[in-house]
């Protein structure tokens, strides 16, 4: 129970941090340091597992991981590359709604850890709406693929933890994304000017964003295997050399002194810096064991359905990172009363409700990095964010509801015949 109670506290430090005039980097570290003296009643322990997760080395692969996508997109935003894209986007996009909602989408569908500060300078060059605006249409657009796309790593762990196949999962999970959409357009596109631009619009070029960007995407599986051969193992180090091919095109075809700019900006370390201390308390949360002591708790229930929907839901509120979600969760559910004894589409459809509640509270999780960065790039209060995220998800979680029920409904009734 001292692990829960300090995981509670934390959470609530982080959310309170803007109204106690914390910085978020204070905030996530004053956290990560209550769950080590909490979960362990002060002892030595919490202290020792505080300093290795500073310093662990899959939290220095995650920095630098880090610091390779912030330098990048910093560097395709000193160029001129990602204004040229978004003139691109107002020649071929003229509705300003579908304009500041594609920008996010087509980042989110490299999965890279921070990638919303990718986007973030397109949606704000885009012009309409405010910052509190902005911030969101950026967050919610940039995640719309993870809950299905194949190439993100918690779907493939989803689909090895529940023994279904890959395609089995995210063909079920795909219908979620347009849930998404619809979600992030009723509240977010609303105040987004509707009427088409009828202005002329000219020049702009996709080239110099869509190249390196698709180099990182091509050269990270080539990464993972050069460096399993070194034995280090890790997708962290091979993002980070994925990377390098794209800024190398950049200072080919603009000169190395973007990148240097890029790579000596104050605010793009002060980014990186917040984003290790995400990832502390993210890990401070796992090593504390108050994430699996929760999720013990409620699947302490034996009910299914219960299990189903919150043993998920809580490991990704609390971790704010679906990689780790599934890890905690899906074991649990898999030790779940009944659930060992389904097989075929009925176990498919039960592990996508499990994978959908962790993607849930992932977004809304006030650790989410991506949430944290993004509200900081637009000056936006993490406690404003969280309330307005509210709403959407009760909606995804309705219709989400209705989908699955439907799902189970047709799936049962050709047995039952």
């Amino acid at each position: 129970m001292a692990a829960l109670l300090a995981l509670s506290v934390s959470l609530a430090l982080v959310l309170a941090a803007p109204r106690l005039r914390l910085a978020s980097a204070a905030a996530f570290l004053l956290g990560a340091a209550f769950l080590a003296v909490g979960s362990t009643a002060g002892s030595a322990q919490g202290f020792l597992a505080l300093a290795s997760c500073l310093a662990a080395p899959r939290t220095l692969s995650f920095v630098v991981a880090v610091l390779g996508v912030f330098v990048l997109s910093a560097q395709l935003q000193e160029c001129g590359a990602l204004r040229q894209l978004t003139l691109a986007a107002n020649r071929s996009l003229r509705n300003p709604r579908l304009r500041i909602a594609a920008l996010p989408a087509l980042i989110g569908l490299l999965p890279m850890p921070g990638g919303a500060m990718v986007s973030a300078p397109m949606v704000e060059q885009c012009g309409h709406g405010d910052k509190h605006t902005q911030h969101l249409i950026n967050y919610w657009f940039r995640h719309i693929w993870e809950i299905w796309w194949p190439l993100y790593p918690p779907v493939l762990l989803a689909a090895d933890f529940s023994g279904c196949s890959v395609s089995d999962l995210a063909l079920v999970l795909a219908p979620l994304m347009l849930v998404l959409v619809l979600a992030g357009a009723w509240w977010f596109l609303r105040s987004i000017p509707a009427a088409s631009d009828d202005g002329v619009h000219s020049g702009g070029s996709i080239s110099n964003v869509i190249l390196p960007l698709a180099l990182v995407l091509l050269c990270m599986p080539l990464a993972e295997r050069w460096l399993s051969t070194l034995g280090v193992e890790g997708s962290e180090w091979a993002l980070a050399l994925a990377t390098l091919p794209g800024m190398a095109f950049l200072m080919f075809q603009f000169g190395a002194s973007f990148w240097w700019r890029a790579l000596t900006s104050r605010r793009i370390w002060g980014l990186v810096f917040v984003a290790w201390t995400v990832k502390v308390f993210g890990t401070m949360v796992s090593a504390s064991g108050a994430a699996i002591s929760l999720a013990d708790l409620v699947s302490s229930s034996g009910s299914m359905a219960f299990g189903l929907l919150v043993v998920p839901l809580i490991a990704g509120l609390a971790t704010g990172n679906t990689v780790a979600a599934v890890c905690i969760a899906f074991p649990l559910v898999a030790a779940l009363p009944g659930m060992q004894a389904l097989e075929g589409r009925e176990r498919v459809l039960l592990f996508a409700v499990a994978y959908a509640a962790a993607f849930l509270g992932y977004m809304l999780s006030p650790v989410h990095m991506c949430l944290v960065l993004s509200a900081r790039h637009f000056g936006s209060p993490l406690l404003l964010a969280w309330r307005r995220l509210a709403a959407p998800l009760l909606l995804c979680v309705l219709l989400g509801a209705g989908y699955f029920l439907a799902l189970l409904a047709l799936q049962k009734g050709p047995a039952d015949g």
